[in-house]
Parts: structure tokens; C-alpha cells; sequence
């Protein structure tokens, strides 16, 4: 890499290294998938019930529909749920426990078998366990088991035993008949209960909650899921969902609930009517009656006056005379309700006037008329009023009782159940399936996403990058195996022939590599520019002092060695080979040892150590390459080879050009070194302008 290179554009994204792991993403998808349905297996099933009410509209007096859309708002209204709950008998929650597992696996296998022989078996409601608990009674100081768990356990034969939260049995029941049992030693508090339906297998058990009577309210009205449809036409459906790990209360809760919706919505709707038909019925047999009562005293009177019927002329006048008082009587309020606003000579005024004026002379004259009538005749006429009087409201009567009859049969159908029915869309197969497909997309969409992440500029890493030459044109001569430990080796399994998993396997792979390295030294670097071999990282724990030592270890065995630790602020070499800390480098470059004070022999035949000395922060020790080509000098005549473990790579120590006083510099990185802070570090440090300088990858 040049100086001028821009540091941000060598760790680029790429495809093809995510391509490369396709196999990452791959068992990520299938290790979510599989505890995917695990999960789906350990969890109860939701089992979901829809009923379908047909909503029709009320016709109003006027044949008119009238709007029914407030009506709709009834069934999810606290209310209404407080009602249903109330006639339940239930303020406890009930799951089942402990055989979920099993129990899905036997439905799957029991499903597959029906499926393949054509005997498809019951829906999985049918299946689940649970129970139906009409009666569930607590002492009077009901507070202190609330909110806490009853344990029911399922016996042979419809029994069953209750244990109570601190897990002592309180009672052995059977289905259908009222379980009781005290709870304190006096046996003042009782427990009661009726359980009239169980659908369980022995062992099965029950988790029996007992709640506040507004929270279990308050939960099955937010469980309520109704979906409104075609209110705006004539008719309509209203779809009402509700969904509970116990079948049997989701049947129970939504048909109770319908039935009362159906029923408040026709009492609401029809009620008035109802005792307003009730009314007229009752009042048409009083008019019946007096109707009755006229004619027969019509009938007594013309018989006893053998009197017939009255000539067509006057009943023609007395019926008129009837008429024209009725007209007579509005136009005369019409006249006073105007006369307010208007003046007697306006136009309307006028006609009205002029209208009275005829009608009061009509009246005058038809009076006149019957007056003149003989007395028998009139007393007829008067007995005839009557019963036509009595008649025409025994008609007006009838006809209103028939048309709220017909409103009433009307309302009736408007709000009706059509089916209360399980709504199972899924079958079991395709329930596992949609949780295996779901799980591995989750999972493969995380790998990705950890992926695109770590191989993005602000993250890449050295295992990421296709080939180093991006970062730096240094060729990689050792390649340390790579090494995952723990869980980490079952997650990703990095598929590589260096890789493995355990740190006695490292290191016998990693001494390999390095003796490898030291018989291809001679034609990487031909003698003599193979005397001096350098190594260094860019940042700390990267296995340099591994590299230096193996490597010196191994030229031993040919060349007379020498091993400097030339990493003056955190020493080691002297524990790896149990040799005094100082004298040592640090000592000789101020002058105070001299070189064959501090050199000290190991156990290993031909090969010395050179101690760092005691701990100094002085980096210009190790950055005057003048003192250090001195010291290198000195050492020539007595080894065939030197080898240096160097400090962390800094700008401080590069800058008088120390690195050039070396043959050949090796930097040791870990695999998950980030890319930027490489490329930045060996930029800073002209590494890559240096004759030989190479790149060993370590384990990480």
C-alpha cells in the first residue's frame, strides 16, 4: 500500500464473502427452525371460536330502514361481557400444564396416521385437554388467593385431586358432583367446586387461577375480535371471534355472549312495541264491546218505535254536518295561529275568512235541517253516531295493532345467530410448517443481518476479507489454525482444514506451522538477509511472543539462535524459558549492562535469550535505530540468527526507522483484527515500504 492510499477504501463490503458463508447462514435458518417448533410444540395451542350473527334492519311506521350501526356496539361493551361472565359462573383463568409436548406430538402422530388411511381424526379442540368449571367458590376472605394458583390434577374416571398454592391437597373431586373442603384447622373457610366436563388423560393437570372479577372481565373483552360487514346495505353479517387455550370456555363465553347480544338487541329494539300491541289488544275488545252495546240499543230502539232506517237524505246531512264541523273547527285555528303575523286585509286572511263564512252557513243550514227532523227520527240519528263513532275506532284500533305486529315480527329476525362453529384454518401440519418456515427465515435474516454488519467498513474484519493484498501488498506466509471453543464451534464451524477445537490441538497444529515457516526462511529470504526476523502486531494478545519462541526453538536445531524480547513495557520471554528478568535489552540500550552480562543460555541446545530488563515506558529505547543497529552488530559474529519479539506497532516507535534495521518484519494477526485500524497502523508505520515484511494469522 502507498501512503496516498485513502484509508476508508480498504475495507470494502462485498458479496462474494458473504456468498462464501452461505453455508453460516444456512445452519442459522436451521437452528432457529428447529427451536421454532420446539417452542410450537412446548406451547399451548390458541383455539379459536367465530360465531356469525345476520343483522337485518328495523323497518320504521313509515317503511323507511332505519340506520343500525349504533346497535353494533353493544357487543363489546363491558356491559354485555359482565353479563355473559356473570351467567357463566367464572372469575378464574384455567391453563393446562406439563403435557403440552406430548400432547401435540401424539395429535401430529394420531393426524398423520387419519390423514394417510382417509380416517382424518377430531379437530385438535376435541383433543386438548380441558375442563369445564361451573363452580368455583372461595372463603368469604377471598383475598389472599387471588392472583395465586390452584394445581388440578386429572384422575381415572372423571376424578380428580385440588392442591392448593402452597402445594398441599385440599380436595379430591369427580366431574358432576360438588367437590368441598375446608381450608383452615377449624373448618370455618370453605373451598367448593363443581367441575361438570374434564377432557383430560390421567396426570394431566391444570393451572386454576382466581381473579378479581373487573380483570377477568376487562381480559375476555380485549380477547373479543369482531369484524363488522355490509351495515350500509339492507342487511348484513357480523363475524365475532374469540380465541383461549381452553376450547371449552371459548364455546361456552361466546355463545353465552351472542345470546345475550341477541337478546338485548331485540328487548331494546322491540320491548315498546311489544306493550304497546298489548295495549291495543286489550283496548280493541272494550271498543268491540261498546260497539256491541251501541247496536243492540239501536236495534231495541227501532224496534220498539218500528222505526226501519232513515231516509238516505238525512243520514246524508248528519254525516255532512260532522264533516264541515271538522273543517270548520281547523280553519278556524288556522286563522288565530296566522292572524299573529298577518293583518285581516292580507290576501290569506281573506280566504280563510271568506272559507269560515261558507262553512259556517253550511253548517247553519244542515243544523236547520235536522232540527226539523221529527224527535224519533233524531234519537235514531243520535243512537246511529254512536255506533258509528264506536266502529270507526274499533278500525283505527285494529289497524295500528296490526302494523306493530308486523314491526314486532320484523324486529324478532332482525339479530340472529347463524352458526357458532371452530374455526381451525390451519391443520396441524401446516401449523408446524408455518413455524419451521417462519424460524428459519428469522434465523437466516439474523445471520445475514450479523454478517453484512461485520463485513461493512466500520466492522470488517481480517476473516472477512477475500485476500489481504487490499490492505497491504504483504504476502501471508503462516497461517495459525483457526480455533472456535464452546458453543461457538456448534454455532459457526468455520469449515477450513486448519480449523479445530480445542487449545491441546492448536497448539500441536500451530508448532507445525512455524517449523514449516523456519525451513522456507532460506527461500523467502536468502542468507545473509535472513539474520534479523522481526515480529510485531497492531494491537495487544496477538501471539507474538508464541511466534518468536516457536520460531527461535525451531532454528535452533541448525543455526545458533539468538531471542530478543524487545518489548521493554510488558516482558515475558523470561518465564517462557525461566530465565532472571535483567539485566537485560533495556538495560544495555542506556548503558547500564553490557551485552554478555545479559545474555543468558536456555535447556534448548544453540539457542539464547535476551531479556527485555526491567519494565520501562521509554519507547525511544526501541525507536533510535542507531542504538539498535549497534546492538545487532554486536550480536552478528556470535549467532547465525536473531529473532526479535517487538511491542505493539506504534507511529512513536516506527518514526526514526527502526524497522529498517531488521532483515525481515513479521506481523502476527488475529483473524479478528478490524481491517481499518490494520491498513491505518501499517500506513502509519511504513510496514509495506520496508524490503521484507510479511503477515502471519493467528488463531482468532
Amino acid at each position: 500500500m502507498t501512503p496516498d492510499t485513502p484509508i476508508h477504501a480498504v475495507p470494502l463490503f462485498r458479496f462474494s464473502v458473504i456468498w462464501k458463508r452461505k453455508k453460516f447462514i444456512i445452519r442459522s435458518g436451521v437452528y432457529f427452525a428447529v427451536m421454532a417448533f420446539v417452542l410450537f410444540l412446548l406451547m399451548p395451542w390458541q383455539t379459536h371460536y367465530e360465531a356469525m350473527v345476520r343483522i337485518e334492519p328495523e323497518l320504521s311506521t313509515t317503511g323507511e330502514v332505519t340506520s343500525i350501526e349504533a346497535e353494533m356496539d353493544v357487543i363489546q361493551s363491558w356491559a354485555t361481557v359482565s353479563q355473559a361472565v356473570r351467567q357463566m359462573g367464572r372469575t378464574v383463568n384455567i391453563m393446562p400444564m406439563g403435557s403440552a409436548p406430548l400432547l401435540h406430538l401424539g395429535y401430529y402422530l394420531d393426524w398423520l396416521a387419519g390423514f394417510f388411511s382417509g380416517n382424518p381424526i377430531a379437530n385438535f379442540s376435541s383433543y386438548q385437554p380441558s375442563i369445564h368449571l361451573d363452580y368455583f367458590a372461595l372463603p368469604e376472605n377471598e383475598a389472599p388467593y387471588l392472583n395465586h394458583s390452584f394445581l388440578l390434577e386429572a384422575g381415572k374416571d372423571g376424578a380428580y385431586t385440588l392442591y392448593g398454592p402452597s402445594g398441599k391437597p385440599l380436595l379430591d373431586g369427580k366431574v358432576g358432583e360438588i367437590a368441598k373442603a375446608s381450608l383452615d384447622s377449624e373448618g370455618k373457610q370453605e373451598l367448593r367446586m363443581l367441575v361438570s366436563a374434564m377432557t383430560a388423560r390421567p396426570g394431566n393437570s391444570f393451572s386454576i387461577t382466581p381473579v378479581a372479577f373487573d380483570i377477568y372481565t376487562k381480559k375476555l373483552q380485549n380477547a373479543l375480535k369482531v369484524e363488522r360487514k355490509g351495515f350500509r346495505e339492507r342487511s348484513g353479517l357480523m363475524d365475532i371471534g374469540f380465541s383461549s387455550i381452553d376450547p371449552v370456555l371459548a364455546q361456552q363465553f361466546l355463545s353465552v355472549l351472542v345470546n345475550a347480544y341477541v337478546l338485548q338487541a331485540y328487548d331494546r329494539s322491540s320491548l315498546g312495541k311489544i306493550e304497546g300491541l298489548a295495549k291495543l289488544e286489550a283496548q280493541s275488545q272494550i271498543l268491540q264491546q261498546q260497539m256491541a252495546d251501541a247496536e243492540k240499543t239501536l236495534a231495541e230502539f227501532k224496534d220498539k218505535n218500528q222505526i226501519v232506517d232513515l231516509h238516505q237524505e238525512q243520514e246524508y246531512a248528519y254525516k255532512r254536518s260532522l264533516e264541515v264541523q271538522d273543517e270548520l273547527q281547523k280553519t278556524t285555528t288556522k286563522y288565530k295561529e296566522l292572524s299573529t303575523s298577518l293583518t285581516d286585509s292580507h290576501p290569506s286572511m281573506v280566504a280563510l275568512h271568506q272559507r269560515m263564512d261558507f262553512l259556517q252557513g253550511e253548517a247553519d243550514q244542515l243544523k236547520a235541517s235536522l232540527e226539523s227532523m221529527p224527535q224519533k227520527e233524531r234519537q235514531v240519528n243520535d243512537l246511529q253516531s254512536s255506533v258509528t263513532i264506536a266502529k270507526a275506532m274499533l278500525d283505527q284500533n285494529t289497524a295500528l295493532a296490526a302494523q306493530l305486529h308486523a314491526e314486532v315480527e320484523t324486529i324478532t329476525g332482525y339479530a340472529h345467530l347463524i352458526s357458532l362453529h371452530l374455526d381451525e384454518k390451519f391443520s396441524p401440519v401446516l401449523r408446524g410448517l408455518l413455524a419451521i418456515i417462519l424460524g428459519f427465515a428469522t434465523g437466516a435474516m439474523l445471520a445475514l443481518s450479523w454478517l453484512i454488519r461485520n463485513t461493512s467498513p466500520a466492522f470488517a474484519r481480517v476473516r472477512y476479507a477475500e485476500d489481504l493484498s487490499a490492505v497491504a501488498p504483504l504476502p501471508v506466509v503462516v497461517r495459525l489454525p483457526f480455533q472456535w471453543s464452546g458453543w461457538r464451534w456448534v454455532w459457526y464451524r468455520y469449515r477450513d482444514k486448519n480449523t479445530v477445537s480445542t487449545a491441546q490441538e492448536w497448539v500441536k497444529k500451530s508448532i507445525g506451522e512455524i517449523e514449516r515457516l523456519e525451513q522456507e526462511i532460506p527461500i523467502l529470504l536468502q542468507p545473509p538477509a535472513n539474520k534479523t526476523l522481526l515480529f510485531t502486531s497492531i494491537e495487544d494478545h496477538q501471539g507474538v511472543t508464541f511466534c518468536a519462541r516457536q520460531l527461535a526453538i525451531a532454528s535452533a536445531r541448525t543455526h545458533r539462535t539468538a531471542l530478543i524480547d524487545a518489548n521493554v513495557m510488558q516482558p515475558g520471554l523470561h518465564h517462557e524459558f525461566l530465565c532472571a528478568p535483567s539485566p537485560g535489552l533495556a538495560d544495555i540500550l542506556i548503558g547500564r549492562a553490557m551485552l554478555k552480562d545479559a545474555l543468558q543460555p536456555t535447556d534448548t541446545p544453540n539457542l539464547s535469550v535476551l531479556p527485555a530488563g526491567n519494565p520501562t515506558p521509554n519507547f525511544r529505547l526501541l525507536s533510535n535505530a542507531e542504538r539498535m543497529k549497534a546492538l545487532l552488530t554486536e550480536l552478528a559474529p556470535m549467532f547465525e540468527r536473531i529473532i526479535i519479539e517487538f511491542p505493539v506497532l506504534t507511529p512513536s516507535i516506527c518514526q526514526e526507522g527502526v524497522l529498517g534495521t531488521f532483515d525481515a518484519v513479521f506481523v502476527v494477526v488475529n483473524r479478528d483484527a478490524p481491517l481499518r485500524k490494520l491498513a491505518a497502523t501499517l500506513e502509519s508505520c511504513n510496514v509495506t515500504a520496508h524490503k521484507a515484511a510479511f503477515f502471519v494469522l493467528n488463531k482468532r
